[in-house]
């Protein structure tokens, strides 16, 4: 047993060896992708481009030493023509000091012909060098056969010329052959560099979708759903702190679900006893009452209607944020129908119009959402509103517009940026008053605005004469 634990103590540094080498970060890996392929493509540039000065030397030194081997070939021949026709001249003439000219162009020639010896050492440029010099040195001017120096200057000029066209086709060859190898690397690792690079693009993409999703997924309130981001070691931890997050907002949500359950539920017990005594108390089971009395049980009817209408507007706002998690649609037409009927009475109460206006009565809308955000909006509409009341909807590119707009006051610069704050309400001076005037507590808009960010939207108020309100969310694509 004991052996066993020592083996693994000793495995455990190669592991951990084998860990650092393999870097889980995601700036690690990128730097090692993008290092395994640019130092190649680094290296095979350099490369070629000091083969390519090495080859450009070469050539220039064999382009030059044919311009020397040029000069001197021209200048040997040269001087064996002057040797030759000083030779023949003075066969006629017997000149001595034309003799003495003869022996000191021999001279020159041997010169040139043991200064050749510099430009080659190729076996058959040597051998027939060493013929021609061996024949300058054992003959003398005067037994000179101009004719097989002629010949061995020939086959010596011919071999060296040949060695140098030979050694500049062997640099151009190599030059070729450097250049193939150049553009075989390239062809190779370009496109892995290119691959390289949308790899990191594409897992950067997936990155930000999986973040976007995760953060999509807590915007939505859809916190059932563990988050879970897999790759990277970044990527993992940041996927930890997500999840943590998404709990707290969890038990945060139910921590108020439930304080808002328990304090509804605290007030309706008490409140039915309120409403069970009034209603006997006004239909005088127990006795008749004064007018006096009478009007007392109107305001304690009257405020317990407010304290309902307080208590299931609470419990609408604590719903809203679940809104989003139902799957349930409806077509505008029948929505409009509902809310039409919902808002009938409250219209012949305020004498108040409400004007449908839309031409997009097929499109399927999230049922709960919109529907509870309407109500909010449309309320608050006929509250202020004179007259009218208007509600347009249009679809402009996949995002459906819903604007409520009234013919009263409208808002201020004030009252439309806190409208949205929770128990915020207006000036009371404003409002319709009639018989039956509810109660506003100014849950409402804080209401609707929850309902849109439930959709993906928002909810816009414009400061101008005559309230406007707009919702704006992106509709569903229909499922096939």
């Amino acid at each position: 047993m004991n052996k066993f634990r020592l083996i693994a103590k000793q495995a455990s540094p190669k592991s951990e060896q084998k860990k650092a080498l393999f870097s889980r970060s995601f700036v690690h890996q990128a730097v090692f992708a993008i290092l395994t392929t640019t130092i190649p493509l680094l290296v095979l540039t350099l490369w070629f481009s000091f083969s390519l000065q090495q080859s450009s030397s070469e050539i220039n030194k064999f382009y030059k030493l044919n311009q020397q081997v040029d000069k001197e070939l021209t200048l040997l021949s040269d001087t064996l023509k002057t040797l030759q026709e000083a030779h023949q001249n003075n066969q006629l003439l017997q000149d001595k000091k034309l003799e003495d000219a003869i022996n000191f162009r021999w001279t020159d020639v041997k010169n040139i012909a043991n200064g050749l010896k510099n430009f080659s050492d190729e076996s058959a440029f040597v051998a027939d060098l060493q013929q021609f010099i061996t024949k300058l040195n054992f003959v003398q001017p005067k037994d000179a056969s101009f004719n097989e120096l002629w010949a061995n200057y020939h086959s010596l000029s011919e071999s060296l010329k040949h060695w140098i066209e030979h050694q500049l086709d062997s640099a151009n060859e190599q030059f070729q052959l450097r250049q193939s190898i150049f553009f075989v690397g390239l062809a190779l690792l370009v496109p892995l560099l290119i691959a390289t690079s949308l790899f990191l693009i594409i897992r950067i993409r997936n990155k930000i979708y999986a973040l976007e999703n995760a953060t999509n997924q807590l915007g939505l309130g859809k916190w059932d759903l563990p988050i879970s981001l897999s790759g990277s070691a970044e990527l993992q931890q940041l996927g930890e702190k997500l999840d943590w997050l998404r709990i707290a907002l969890k038990n945060q949500h139910e921590e108020k679900d439930t304080f808002l359950r328990h304090v509804s539920h605290e007030l309706k017990t008490p409140l039915a006893s309120i409403v069970e005594g009034t209603s006997l108390l006004q239909e005088q089971v127990l006795g008749p009452i004064s007018v006096q009395q009478l009007r007392v049980l109107e305001i304690m009817v009257r405020s317990s209607q407010q304290l309902q209408s307080l208590i299931e507007d609470l419990l609408r706002y604590s719903g809203a944020t679940k809104l989003g998690q139902t799957n349930q649609t409806t077509d505008w037409k029948s929505l409009q129908t509902e809310l039409s009927a919902y808002f009938h009475d409250r219209q012949q109460s305020y004498s108040i119009d409400i004007d449908w206006q839309t031409l997009e009565r097929g499109i399927q809308l999230p049922y709960l959402p919109c529907k509870l955000a309407l109500i909010q909006m449309i309320s608050n509409a006929i509250r202020y509103a004179n007259q009218t009341v208007w509600v347009k909807v249009k679809v402009e590119h996949q995002i459906c517009i819903i604007d409520v707009i009234d013919d009263g006051v409208g808002f201020t610069p004030v009252s439309a940026t806190r409208a949205l704050e929770p128990f915020y309400s207006g000036p009371k001076n404003l409002e319709k008053q009639v018989e039956n005037n509810e109660f506003h507590h100014g849950l409402g808009l804080t209401i609707a605005n929850e309902c849109s960010k439930t959709l993906a939207g928002t909810l816009k108020i414009y400061p101008k004469s005559g309230g406007h309100i707009q919702i704006a969310f992106p509709l569903q694509e229909p499922q096939q």
